[in-house]
């Protein structure tokens, strides 16, 4: 959101990442248990 980066320059951005990198690891992890599986 353009407000919230306007307001907080550098501490949306690194919450947007944290968010994307956390998510990526739990779709990986999702996907190993369904191969195991």
């Amino acid at each position: 959101m353009p407000g919230g980066l306007l307001i907080h320059p550098f501490y949306s951005p690194n919450i947007l990442s944290l968010f994307s990198i956390a998510f990526a690891m739990l779709v990986l992890i999702w996907a190993l248990k369904i191969k195991n599986q």
